[in-house]
């Protein structure tokens, strides 16, 4: 890295310590600034072909190909960066999650830019205390024998082809028509009368669009299981399941209200499952079905089926 942006990093972390009482929102915006600045330093380096860009965001991490740059370790300390920012990057008329915005909050996430800094640099981590770390809750999970047949059936719904395409047509009944199998909803034929023709040639239009979806969703699913085979199936999936659990503890960590106040466990939301986009460029992986042997129904609520520590990650 360029001692010009280490320079830079240190007067960010340092002028979000200082600040991280008075003013917390700014402190974590200067840390996400700080994350995006070792972004952009990996970028410039690994560059061979066209202009650098001057401004780069911690989602470019994967629009950029620079995921293979960073170790796992470091990716899910983007991600747990880029989710507790986002609520402060823009003005929100509620203003709800600036209550949850304070110096504690500000510690754990200079706490994440500075445990990138240290793998990049090769440090290991001291871990004090008893608690155990996210990978040690992991082992546990995974090894847990009253686990083993949920595991087994979520490993078979991302690795095997019939469980796979089974898992993709299953679709919730929709008022406004048929879904696809890529997800997308088929409009429906309308009433009676002068206004069917028009509906009919949408559907004829919708139809021609989605023809070759179902070749194209397995082509796709042949190219990424073979990537994830390279890799280890099982790693795929428990990297998953982290990169979830990172975005429960940026959920809760932003806005406690995601609690479900009977079990005392984060809740399901979009934005938890969107966090599977750093590991998988293919769309169904990143589809809620394909994770919620994680969650279960506490009505109305969705939550984590297992008692995972978020203190200790």
């Amino acid at each position: 890295m360029k001692s010009v942006i280490k320079r830079r990093i240190k007067r960010f972390l340092e002028d979000a310590a200082n600040n991280s009482q008075i003013n917390p929102i700014y402190s974590l915006l200067l840390c996400r600034m700080a994350a995006e600045a070792i972004i952009a330093d990996t970028h410039r380096s690994n560059i061979s072909q066209g202009e650098p860009k001057d401004m780069v965001t911690i989602g470019d991490i994967q629009r950029l190909g620079l995921t293979s740059e960073f170790s796992k370790t470091a990716n899910a300390s983007f991600t747990y960066i880029q989710q507790i920012s986002n609520p402060f990057l823009h003005f929100q008329y509620s203003d709800m999650h600036s209550q949850y915005a304070d110096k504690k909050l500000v510690e754990r996430v200079i706490s994440s830019v500075q445990d990138i800094l240290d793998d990049i640099e090769g440090k290991v981590k001291k871990i004090s205390g008893s608690g155990h770390t996210i990978d040690d809750q992991l082992d546990i999970f995974f090894e847990a024998p009253q686990n083993q047949p949920i595991i087994k059936k979520a490993m078979s719904n991302f690795l095997d082809p019939s469980s796979f395409e089974e898992m993709m047509s299953k679709q919730k009944p929709s008022a406004l028509g048929e879904f696809c199998i890529c997800g997308e909803i088929k409009p429906g034929t309308g009433k009676k009368g002068s206004k069917r023709s028009v509906k009919q040639k949408w559907i004829n239009k919708w139809n021609k669009k989605h023809a070759n979806c179902k070749q194209e969703l397995l082509d796709g699913y042949v190219v990424e299981i073979k990537r994830i085979s390279e890799e280890g199936g099982d790693e795929f999936i428990r990297n998953g399941v982290k990169m979830i659990l990172l975005s429960c503890k940026a959920s809760i960590d932003t806005n406690p209200d995601n609690i479900d106040e009977e079990s005392g466990r984060p809740m399901f939301t979009n934005e938890v499952i969107r966090s599977i986009g750093n590991i998988s460029d293919f769309r169904p992986f990143t589809m809620a079905r394909f994770w919620m042997f994680l969650f279960r129904r506490n009505h109305p609520n969705i939550m984590l089926k297992w008692p995972w520590d978020f203190d200790s990650f």
